[in-house]
């Protein structure tokens, strides 16, 4: 149950001392480009944190309250230490608190656990690996031509790495990437296919154009009332107006195609930062502003006192199975499955 899920394909990389070449030489690769694109340092970061420092990500709803993994230590009586969901807002206070000039910033490789993950699939585990970034800029560029600019560097990135991948494995893989991202917005999908569901429409969007980034996600939607896909108050915005059009949200998600499951993959979620305006809107758009409006890191950005940024996470494992046309992310990572899942996947060797 603990180990590697290991394909039986014959197209396949097969031997484990290759696969795990190939995910160390992906993993340098595109931590390399990466921090290059948006000079961006490697940092530590932590697996725990105290419990009501405002660091930790707001509960979407009560799954996610008891999803987070908690204890206690006997030399720190009273002090509840319990698991991050993501290092959103750790980032920013990092970056401000260490004096990091504009369009520079950190990254690093968070872990986490999702104890009330509704549903393990291929694409779906317990244990979440991500690549966390985060860089400083100016309060002017808070706008959506950033935002895009920002989001080319990272296709940038995942492009040059995929091309050095297929010039190392040219008899197993070939290029899929298209040669630029399409941007679109939440609320065009919606306009362009009304009938769909949210994640139907990233499926024919991500197949017709290979790769795209979905603006927008965390405001409702003007036909359904409901957002595209639920984000936290406290991270990015999702509430600013971002042009002349009329259309919300400094944010979005990276999806490409993934030609092996025959499906949309998010490979990102990312976004410039709340400012004092859009984090109070959308607190209150969550019924959380009574509470977080208390906390010493919402009233530093309430207060300016912390610096503007654009971050974002990106899943590690996810970019590893698609960059080797895996079909299981129990193939890239050390997980446990339930035996259905295994059953239900019979090309696979545990």
């Amino acid at each position: 149950m603990v180990t590697p899920i290991i394909s039986l394909e014959v197209n396949s990389l097969i031997n484990y001392k290759e696969l795990m070449r190939a995910i160390n030489f992906i993993k340098q690769q595109f931590f390399d480009s990466l921090s290059n694109e948006l000079n961006l340092i490697r940092v530590q970061a932590p697996l725990f944190i105290p419990a009501g420092t405002g660091l930790q990500d707001m509960p979407l709803n009560h799954r996610n309250t008891m999803s987070l993994v908690n204890f206690q230590y006997h030399q720190l009586p009273g002090i509840h230490l319990e698991t991050l969901h993501s290092l959103a807002k750790w980032k920013r206070n990092l970056i401000s608190n260490q004096g990091f000039e504009p369009y520079s910033g950190i990254y690093t490789e968070g872990h986490f656990i999702r104890a009330y993950e509704p549903k393990l699939t291929p694409i779906h585990s317990l244990y979440v690996t991500q690549l966390e970034w985060e860089q400083t800029i100016l309060k002017k560029d808070r706008n959506i031509e950033y935002l895009q600019s920002t989001v080319r560097k990272i296709f940038n990135s995942l492009k040059q790495v995929e091309e050095e991948l297929v010039k190392r494995y040219s008899a197993q893989l070939e290029c899929q990437l298209p040669d630029q991202i399409q941007f679109i917005h939440s609320e065009e999908l919606e306009e362009r296919f009304p009938n769909l569901t949210p994640r139907e429409r990233e499926v024919s969007i991500t197949k017709e154009f290979g790769a795209v980034f979905i603006i927008g996600i965390g405001y409702p939607l003007p036909k359904s009332s409901q957002p595209h896909g639920d984000r936290n108050p406290d991270q990015d915005d999702w509430s600013t107006q971002n042009c002349d059009n009329g259309y919300r949200g400094l944010n979005g998600d990276i999806l490409v195609w993934d030609s092996t499951l025959d499906t949309a993959l998010e490979l990102s979620s990312m976004g410039i930062r709340v400012c004092p305006k859009s984090l109070e809107l959308q607190s209150i758009i969550r019924g959380s502003w009574e509470y977080t409006k208390q906390l010493d890191y919402h009233k530093s950005i309430v207060d300016e006192k912390i610096v503007y940024s654009i971050g974002g996470g990106i899943g590690i494992d996810r970019v590893l199975m698609w960059m080797l046309r895996k079909r299981h992310i129990g193939e890239i990572q050390v997980g446990i499955w339930p035996q259905e899942e295994l059953k239900a996947h019979p090309e696979y060797l545990q």
